[in-house]
């Protein structure tokens, strides 16, 4: 039987230069439905293990509201990553659904590119909550938001 994978960002296997965690799911035996749950959890637990490896600083609150901020960031966008892997995923075949989270010595870029694409959605969904948009839009169904090197964010339709 041949099969192909399909790999979503920059690299499917981490460089080893700076703290990363791996995270893989066996996509067959549970419901789709009954994942969404474990999605969130899973999701979650990444954001919560990206905000340990920024500094905290007691004395200015901005620091925990920064944190607050770049956590609901990661966790959205690894929900809507995991989600649809398993939405779209060949269940003919036995291929693990995997999330890899590599966070670089400069944290920046990653965490602009991780706002921008929460911000682009002017709604709340999921673990993606937003205080200035907390009803769930349906012209947001099936769409996605996509971003290539040095574009702005953009909202494809996907089906």
């Amino acid at each position: 039987m041949l099969t192909t994978t399909q790999t979503l960002g920059y690299r499917s296997q981490p460089t080893g230069r700076c703290e990363y965690l791996t995270m893989a799911f066996s996509p067959l035996n549970t419901p789709l439905r009954s994942r969404w749950r474990n999605n969130g959890l899973s999701a979650d637990f990444l954001g919560d293990y990206v905000i340990t490896f920024l500094p905290a600083d007691a004395v200015n609150p901005a620091t925990e509201r920064l944190q607050n901020e770049i956590k609901h960031a990661v966790t959205y966008i690894a929900n809507e990553l995991l989600e649809n892997a398993m939405k779209y995923h060949d269940h003919q075949v036995n291929i693990p659904i995997g999330i890899l989270l590599e966070l670089a010595a400069d944290p920046h870029p990653l965490v602009r590119l991780i706002a921008q694409c929460a911000l682009t959605r002017t709604e709340s969904r999921g673990a993606h909550q937003r205080r200035d948009f907390p009803d769930r839009d349906s012209r947001f169904d099936a769409e996605h938001v996509t971003i290539g090197a040095g574009r702005e964010p953009v909202l494809q339709h996907w089906k």
